[in-house]
């Protein structure tokens, strides 16, 4: 008698600790790559230095960077999150090489809390990808920045947030061409064309060694496209009712 095996399709990902138990629907779930803390192993205070992708098919995997230091779990209100903690002087990278490429359409949702308590002042970098850097603003808005321009929203936020960026593709980025929400909060307004530089080629979770902050990530998701309106507020929705910090 055959075995008649009932799944997404993907290809099977032993990376994954629980993979038959399917992640909660974001509602496009079409994305390319999915990084969830709650899949890793371990307890508080185990490092990571690798961060598996949740989709079997094409996995890209979050890599350490070199000898540049290390991401470790944690417990936030409950929910299993990976923390990069500011240390002054080192430039933290996980990177999933080849996501979020400079030159190629996509979108990026991410649950992320940026320096709890704002006790740095600056600019404080948590992500990176398609030539230009997400941060969190000296105003505590949230921004897409890079070479000759940026674009910001989300209100002075000391939380955690649901940031959405997304981008056609092409570059320079301008106006209309790229779009920053976070937790609803919408905007498609650059302050100037952005050209994409080399140093921030694919996503990359980061801070900025010279203004070091606390970072924290629940999960992290890629399409290899843009969202509409409706996708990102299902997305949006879906995240907010996942996780109770929100």
């Amino acid at each position: 008698m055959g075995v008649i095996l009932l799944g997404t399709g993907k290809a099977p990902n032993p990376n994954d600790p629980i993979e038959n138990e399917p992640m909660y629907p974001l509602g496009p779930n079409d994305y390319a790559h999915r990084y969830a803390a709650e899949r890793l192993t371990g307890g508080n205070g185990t490092a990571v230095s690798s961060w598996p992708d949740l989709v079997g098919s094409g996995r890209i995997d979050m890599q350490l960077s070199g000898a540049t230091g290390q991401f470790v779990l944690a417990t936030d209100t409950g929910e299993k999150v990976v923390v990069l903690s500011p240390t002054s002087g080192i430039d933290r990278k996980l990177t999933a090489n080849g996501v979020a490429a400079t030159g190629t359409p996509g979108t990026i949702a991410m649950v992320v809390r940026v320096d709890p308590g704002n006790s740095v002042s600056g600019s404080r970098r948590f992500a990176s990808g398609w030539g230009a850097r997400l941060e969190k603003a000296a105003n505590h808005n949230y921004q897409y920045t890079g070479s000759g321009g940026g674009m910001f929203t989300g209100g002075a936020l000391d939380s955690w947030a649901v940031v959405i960026f997304e981008t056609d593709g092409t570059s320079p980025m301008t106006s209309g061409k790229v779009l920053l929400n976070v937790n609803g909060a919408e905007t498609t307004t650059l302050t100037g064309p952005i050209t994409a530089s080399a140093a921030y080629p694919t996503l990359s979770l980061q801070m900025n060694a010279g203004t070091p902050a606390e970072c924290r990530y629940a999960e992290v998701v890629h399409w290899n496209r843009q969202l509409n309106a409706s996708e990102r507020a299902q997305v949006l929705a879906a995240m907010q009712n996942r996780y109770a910090f929100i």
